[in-house]
């Protein structure tokens, strides 16, 4: 099944929700958090 593997998007999310300036990106209007569930 194509579900159990995660997408591009949901994996380079994960990888920008380690990093500590990721509210920086997203004031920024680098990272869209839109496309992903709101973890601020």
């Amino acid at each position: 099944e194509t579900n159990s593997v995660p997408s591009r998007s949901q994996i380079l999310n994960e990888k920008l929700s380690r990093r500590p300036d990721r509210h920086q990106l997203i004031e920024q209007g680098i990272l869209h958090d839109s496309q992903c569930a709101p973890s601020l």
